[in-house]
């Protein structure tokens, strides 16, 4: 199997230094090793020698707007870089290994010529040049291979007017002779979203695009897509892509950003994605183009150990380090790779000793290579005290902001919104030595809403008790237990039942309020001054893997009062 053969060569060459071997040993949570020079799409591979390589654009200096072609290359697996610029200007550069041809490969599409298909012996050379079509495409993602039947797919996209003006719709290019041919496959679209009550707007329309394939151990085909709908959407194909499956929603909570699927040698399947939900649409919102993107702050990876049937993990590998921040559209500069910055986007590679490396997000500011150990995402129980302040935390709030998508030069903050923290940290009242999360809401018509808070991620689980340690100083604080990212901000909490609301101690000390919750029951329950609280719980297919703190207050005591948070905990049962 190739996979285990550029495995080997990494392995050799860590054999070669022991103090690499130790030090990608030490890895268990995620760790950052790297900037790539592009946004994670179609840069990764791995040479005969056992390198790695992210591929992009060099930019001299902030001003620059004509960069240069380079690549990142790791000799150790990973753990440390070394920027270097091909010396053939011609070569293949970012492309797939296809075993059968023994070649690296990729597909692009030129302008005015149409679609080609490129081999090479090595992504140094001169490739080989073979015409597809006369159609051009956009978004190629890397040449996929499969292991049941030497076939290349690759997936593209196209824009069809006709259909929806602004929409791009996915298609698969398939080939049986080593790619002297290709086969066009168009793709069943997921439905349209239809405007829900909470949104006053219409969602930006995305239909089907970005897909991710991978081939199960029966040689079924798993495909995962994007859409503007509530969930990825998810098909199978039994004839290696010829025909799929009607399209359905996945367990996976997403909208508008993009998956990947990655086999490990075992047989083990990786997803990575934004397990995360937009703010409701504002009014001016007509689903036409990009307005703003509120739910590309919080990447994830969950494992399955079945072929997809089921998942473990859905634990936040990355937050956007920059979420907080008040001039999060312009930081940077305007460069043309500063537009986006989100941390949604990946690709993904194993790593020996159990380890993965991803590369995600979007924009220098925010693009990273994350190595961790696979092992991380079993992990039963998680404990968070703030002594590294808020940097697991998620609390940003946001700012009335230009909208919308690419703006022209001068203009960076690809469809985003600039910042604030909804929550700080301040000297505990009590432990006067530490500091405490300190939520409260606001009262700043700066802000697109009122509401303020803070969320936090664990392992799934279908049983555990969330124990959350707090003072409430104001009105009363709402819990809500989830399985997906919210925005802290979220005004849409108001209204859910689920949500248990502790009132404000009357001897002002700290209390731990421990919920516990069973999914398959559909239950979850917490004693508070020996009353039992019970709330009925949504169905959530995979577990329980957030809680949400909000302030509960009416518009007259906005920012006066809230709720003083020292200690988070999970465990699963």
């Amino acid at each position: 199997m190739i996979q285990d053969y550029f495995l080997s060569k990494m392995k050799l060459l860590l054999e070669a230094d022991e103090d690499s071997k130790k030090l990608l040993s030490d890895i268990f949570e995620p760790r950052d090793v790297a900037v790539p020079p592009d946004d994670a799409w179609r840069s990764l591979l791995v040479t005969r020698q056992g390198y790695i390589r992210c591929y992009g654009e060099y930019y001299s200096n902030k001003t620059d707007q004509n960069g240069c072609a380079c690549y990142i290359e790791s000799r150790d697996a990973g753990l440390s870089w070394r920027t270097r610029f091909p010396s053939n200007k011609n070569a293949l550069g970012a492309s797939a290994y296809v075993p059968f041809l023994d070649k690296y490969c990729a597909m692009r599409s030129v302008e005015g010529r149409g679609t080609f298909f490129y081999t090479a012996d090595s992504p140094d050379d001169t490739p080989e040049e073979i015409f597809v079509c006369k159609t051009e495409f956009i978004d190629f993602r890397l040449p996929i291979t499969l292991r049941s039947k030497n076939r290349i797919i690759v997936i593209a996209h196209e824009r069809r007017p006709e259909e929806h003006p602004t929409c791009f719709f996915a298609l698969l290019l398939l080939s049986d002779d080593g790619g002297k041919t290709f086969k066009i496959v168009r793709l069943q679209g997921a439905p349209y979203y239809e405007r829900a009550s909470e949104n006053e707007g219409v969602r930006w329309q995305q239909n089907n695009r970005e897909n991710t394939i991978e081939e199960l151990s029966d040689g079924t085909l798993l495909m995962i897509s994007r859409t503007a709908t509530n969930f990825h959407y998810t098909t199978r194909s039994h004839d290696c892509g010829d025909t799929w499956e009607e399209n359905c929603p996945s367990v996976f909570h997403s909208t508008g950003t993009m998956p990947l699927l990655k086999r490990l040698s075992d047989g083990r399947i990786l997803f990575f994605w934004c397990n995360t939900q937009l703010l409701p649409e504002l009014p001016e919102a007509d689903g036409l183009w990009e307005d703003v993107f509120t739910n590309r702050d919080a990447s994830h990876c969950a494992i399955s150990e079945d072929e997809g049937k089921s998942w473990l993990g859905f634990r936040e590998f990355r937050l956007n380090e920059l979420r907080n921040h008040p001039d999060f559209r312009s930081i940077g500069g305007i460069l043309p790779n500063l537009l986006d910055k989100s941390v949604h986007q990946f690709e993904v590679l194993e790593l020996p000793l159990g380890k993965v490396l991803v590369v995600s997000g979007q924009g220098f500011m925010l693009r990273r290579v994350t190595i961790f150990d696979v092992r991380w995402l079993y992990e039963k129980s998680r404990e968070e005290d703030f002594l590294c302040g808020m940097q697991n935390i998620s609390c940003q709030v946001y700012l009335k902001s230009v909208l919308g998508g690419y703006r022209g030069a001068g203009y960076a903050g690809h469809c985003a919104y600039n910042r604030l923290p909804g929550a700080v940290m301040l000297p505990n009242p009590v432990e006067k030595w530490k500091e405490a999360l300190y939520l409260t809401s606001l009262n700043d018509r700066r802000l697109i809403g009122r509401e303020a808070g803070a969320v936090w991620n664990f392992p799934a689980a279908a049983r555990g008790e969330v124990r959350v340690r707090a003072r409430i100083t104001g009105q009363a604080l709402r819990v809500t237990l989830l399985d997906r990212w919210l925005n802290p901000c979220d005004p849409t909490l108001k209204n859910d039942s689920s949500s248990f609301i502790f009132g404000r101690a009357a001897t002002g000390d700290f209390y731990d309020y421990a919920i516990s919750f069973d999914t398959e029951k559909g239950v979850a329950e917490c004693v508070v001054n020996g009353e039992t609280i019970v709330k009925k719980l949504p169905a959530f297919p995979v577990g329980v893997s957030y809680v949400h703190l909000q302030i509960v207050s009416d518009d007259e005591n906005d920012g006066a009062e809230g709720a003083y948070i020292s200690h988070l905990a999970f465990q699963a049962k």
